[in-house]
């Protein structure tokens, strides 16, 4: 049992972590701007195109996890973005794409534990789709923000 504790406090950390990167960046300009349908696709298709990392996320979570919807509140895939983008391109292209992408990335990581090849691939997908986001909008990535305020 008190083996357990460590990986979970380093979790939960990452997650408060991570939350507030996600929290800046929703009121960065980045996350205020409409973008156009097609490039959200486009962002969308550059993501799925990562193959072996995108494989985990192309798909609702199976239900044979009784766990994952005790701590997963809001479940989504990138096939469900897809799927709302082409359903609604104009009302969703900009913020709502945006915080679903990186839900469905930090969903991943809340559920799987830093080691797991998931946890890994959810890390390395949401740092490109952050790199891709901010080339478009012109503005650097929370990640990077931190990065620069730590070395401050």
């Amino acid at each position: 049992m008190l083996d357990v504790w460590p990986s979970l406090i380093l979790r939960l950390l990452t997650l408060r972590l991570s939350f507030s990167f996600f929290r800046s960046s929703l009121f960065s300009s980045a996350s205020s701007l409409q973008c156009v349908p097609s490039v959200c696709r486009a962002i969308l298709s550059g993501l799925v195109r990562e193959g072996e990392d995108a494989r985990f996320f192309l798909e609702p979570v199976s239900h044979q996890l009784a766990d994952y919807p005790l701590l997963i509140r809001s479940a989504v895939d990138l096939g469900t973005v897809r799927s709302r983008l082409d359903a609604a391109p104009h009302q969703y292209a900009g913020e709502q794409f945006a915080n679903d992408v990186r839900l469905v990335f930090r969903n991943a990581m809340l559920y799987n534990r830093p080691e797991d090849p998931v946890y890994v691939s959810a890390l390395r997908l949401l740092d490109l789709f952050e790199e891709m986001w901010a080339r478009f909008a012109d503005t650097p990535p929370p990640r990077a923000l931190f990065r620069d305020k730590d070395q401050v």
